[in-house]
């Protein structure tokens, strides 16, 4: 995609897009039901891209996140799933996944070399403390790959005394904390002064 789009050259840009499987036939309760049945059977898998510089293309780090495989068989994005589960369920669970798949990636040597970055949802660090599946997982974690934990901005804005308890117990683990959705909230200046973040996104 990166090498497409440096070909057009300046002044153009590029959609891409993902065509909708069968998921999105599903009524909201028959994919609430779907999302569980692939969590509890396994039926997911880590998916990452590389950031990287522009112009020089130097990869910066890499981003992970979690598909889940959809009723017909393909990987569907969480943009199909994610703020439905978001509005019903406690979605820790499936950072959960996503954070067990990604350790066993790293542990496998199937990971880029390099920083590695994670969104990471309100409903994870709500109660300030880091749970326990996500302090397991961060055990002996490998200093080739730095682990960035991004929060959502308006998740922090909404529970900063959480936030800022969760920021200080990953950084005593050595985990690095971003703001993801920069800017798209009033208390976003406190809340970056709250966290301190590695980075910013818009």
């Amino acid at each position: 995609v990166l090498a497409s789009a440096q070909a057009d050259g300046p002044g153009r840009v590029r959609i891409r897009s993902d065509a909708a499987g069968a998921e999105a036939a599903l009524g909201a309760r028959a994919l609430l039901q779907w999302v569980d049945a692939a969590i509890a059977a396994g039926s997911h898998a880590l998916s990452w891209q590389t950031v990287v510089s522009v112009p020089a293309a130097t990869p910066i780090q890499t981003e992970v996140y979690l598909r889940l495989r959809g009723p017909d068989g393909r990987m569907v994005p969480a943009q199909r799933f994610l703020p439905l589960v978001r509005r019903e369920r406690d979605t820790s669970f499936l950072d959960r996944a996503m954070f067990e798949r990604l350790r066993q990636a790293v542990d496998g040597g199937r990971m880029p070399p390099g920083p590695l970055a994670a969104n990471i949802a309100a409903d994870t660090f709500r109660s300030g403390a880091v749970p326990g599946w996500l302090a397991a997982g961060l055990g002996r974690w490998p200093a080739a790959h730095p682990l960035v934990l991004e929060l959502r901005e308006g998740d922090v804005v909404a529970a900063p005394v959480a936030a800022e308890r969760f920021g200080q117990e990953l950084r005593s683990r050595g985990v690095a904390l971003a703001l993801d959705h920069f800017g798209t909230h009033a208390g976003g200046i406190a809340a970056m002064r709250l966290l301190l973040p590695q980075y910013v996104k818009l």
